[in-house]
């Protein structure tokens, strides 16, 4: 599934280029559709027999060429392409609905075959630590969930309830007004297409304050989890493809256990967990808060 902005790193086999051992950046803004002669497009087929294609903005290029001696579940001759899907792609056209959506990549001119992929309104992943930068084995699951003032939540600072905590995910979808694909997004943030006019957001939160809760669609009854709405969803400012959602805490916390603590033989490494989700799809952040007294 892809959605419409979503930033995403394809795996591809076989290609003959050979880049350099480290990733190959994209330098400038807009981003290229082009690095090291690779690049990738969103091929769009209507029922009535006409093709539309979009090049995908190359972030990086990454290829591992060879594994290192005993790895286990290492892959050789991958290249790892981030690009950013096109914000123009069409949910319907000539003919209504029915549209056919692939991905090709393309080396030096020579393409792939397509390869299909479902269009969804969204695709919500939230940001990791490890894609932040940080090296260590538990930043893989460690959402990336900042106070109000960019400093991050953590064991040792956690939020306070009634707080305005910042979740920053990809894959959130169309905005308005729409940003041109990438393109850094301006200020003031667009934001979030709603298409519900309903509810005030097209995501809705869930707060589960079992420790070490994982995100859970469980509680979703149609397209609502009941326990809220982000204050805002959008793009970042000044960023490609970044997203945020400002979320308002719950104004008092349960009884439960801090973080870094051990509860029989559960060690606590999060008190908190809130699910974003919208009826195609949910994440969400696993975060440490200060329990309620």
């Amino acid at each position: 599934t892809i959605a419409p902005g979503q930033i995403l790193t394809l795996h591809v086999a076989d290609l003959k280029t050979l880049v350099p051992g480290l990733p190959l950046q994209a330098t400038t803004v807009p981003l290229p559709t082009s690095l090291a002669g690779i690049s990738a497009r969103i091929r769009q087929s209507f029922p009535d027999g006409s093709l539309t294609e979009y090049s995908a903005p190359l972030l990086r290029v990454f290829q591992l060429n060879a594994c290192p001696p005993a790895a286990i579940g290492c892959v050789s001759n991958i290249t790892y392409l981030t690009v950013q899907i096109p914000f123009d792609l069409a949910f319907s056209g000539p003919k209504g609905p029915g549209i056919s959506t692939a991905i090709l990549i393309s080396e030096n001119g020579t393409d792939s075959r397509p390869f299909g992929v479902v269009l969804a309104p969204d695709n919500i992943h939230v940001i990791t630590a490890s894609e932040s930068g940080c090296p260590l084995a538990e930043c893989l699951t460690q959402a990336t969930v900042t106070h109000s003032d960019g400093t991050v939540v953590s064991a040792a600072s956690p939020a306070m309830s009634g707080e305005t905590v910042v979740i920053y995910a990809f894959g959130l979808g169309a905005t308005s007004p729409s940003v041109a694909t990438g393109t850094a997004s301006p200020t003031p943030a667009p934001t979030v297409v709603n298409f519900n006019p309903t509810t005030p957001s097209r995501f809705s939160l869930q707060f589960d304050f079992t420790p070490n809760a994982a995100p859970s669609s469980s509680s979703i009854t149609g397209r609502v989890f009941g326990d809220g709405f982000p204050a805002f969803s959008g793009l970042t400012p000044g960023f490609v493809g970044l997203y945020q959602l400002n979320i308002q805490l719950p104004k008092a916390f349960p009884s439960i256990p801090l973080c870094r603590t051990t509860v029989g033989s559960v060690y606590v490494t999060s008190n908190l967990t809130i699910t974003v989700g919208s009826g195609s799809s949910f994440d969400g952040a696993a975060i440490c808060v200060q329990p309620g007294q």
